[in-house]
């Protein structure tokens, strides 16, 4: 539900495909000049068996693989991405067919030699210059997690799944950092389906994703904007399970009118200390202003969605 800027990026993605692609052109010559070791099931065993790069799909990676097709296949934005995958889905069907040999090799290349030799090192780095902190789909939860070894991890997700689109598992912007809930929820969703309303995280302007449904005269529940990755990710149903008292919190003290005023005078004591109105706001909603820094803090495209657009709290405190 935020959004993710290309612009402020696009040096961090020249410098990612800079670093990685010699490692996918080694891998295409591999498939081509020795064919790949894949693992199989036979007779209920799992073995592994040598295929071989066949005429014609040496002609197709050799044409469609070259060194300049690959660098742009790191670097086409989402609606790029988009129109690539459509045309491939008509034009190449077999690409995406987990059984075909072709599928196999794109595999190889893209994701065993490419995305799962990304080592610890190049995904912190990734972490760190986008500066993201809080879950892209759902900013309730942030990114990083602990494992018993005290290792930290953070945790990205193929917008467009790489099970899917194997060609794409190494492309900049299909990268999108999440928690490892919206992370495991997501798996292979199709985000490409044009029936579906789905906005991809780089396509979107941080406009207004949450509003509110009144049950009573003190009760709302959330309600979120209609989009079918939100709901993939059950993002209403468990904001309404586990968060309804930051919402009802909102409304007490910004809406309320015996409250209302307390607020507003709290505003003028810090202004007189010297806060801004950024600071102000960040004090007493735990939230932020700037879309740019959503992210920096869980539940704050939600919480700056209640106040600005369901409860006007903010505009009536004249905090922007």
């Amino acid at each position: 539900m935020l959004s993710l800027d290309i612009k402020q990026n696009k040096s961090f993605a020249e410098e990612f495909k800079n670093e990685h692609l010699k490692s996918l052109i080694e891998a295409r010559d591999r498939v081509i000049n020795s064919g790949i070791e894949i693992t199989i099931k036979k007779n209920k065993k799992t073995v592994n068996k040598k295929i071989y790069v066949s005429t014609a799909n040496r002609k197709f990676l050799q044409k469609q693989l070259t060194d300049n097709r690959l660098k742009k296949a790191m670097l086409l934005t989402p609606k790029q991405q988009r129109k690539v995958i459509n045309l491939l889905k008509k034009k190449f069907p077999s690409l995406h067919n987990q059984k075909t040999k072709i599928y196999q090799f794109l595999k190889y290349i893209f994701i065993t030699s490419g995305y799962d030799k990304l080592d610890s090192k190049s995904k912190k780095l990734f972490y760190t210059d986008l500066k993201i902190n809080s879950c892209i789909y759902c900013n309730r939860n942030y990114i990083f997690d602990i494992k018993e070894n005290g290792h930290i991890k953070g945790h990205i997700d193929h917008f467009y799944p790489k099970a899917k689109y194997p060609y794409f598992a190494m492309n900049f912007y299909n990268f999108i950092p999440v928690c490892e809930s919206c992370n495991r929820v997501k798996k292979e969703f199709d985000t490409t389906d044009i029936t579906k309303a789905i906005i991809h995280p780089y396509d979107r302007k941080n406009e207004k994703v949450f509003g509110i449904e009144i049950l009573s005269v003190d009760e709302f529940s959330y309600k979120l904007k209609e989009d079918d990755l939100l709901q993939q990710l059950h993002i209403e149903k468990i904001y309404n399970t586990g968060h309804k008292d930051i919402l009802e919190e909102l409304y007490i003290k910004f809406f309320q009118k015996d409250t209302k005023e307390y607020f507003d005078t709290l505003k003028k004591e810090f202004k007189s200390l010297g806060f801004n109105d950024k600071d102000v706001y960040r004090y007493l909603t735990c939230g932020y202003l700037d879309d740019k820094e959503f992210h920096k803090r869980a539940f704050s495209k939600m919480t700056y969605d209640m106040l600005n657009e369901e409860f006007k709290a903010v505009k009536e405190l004249k905090l922007l």
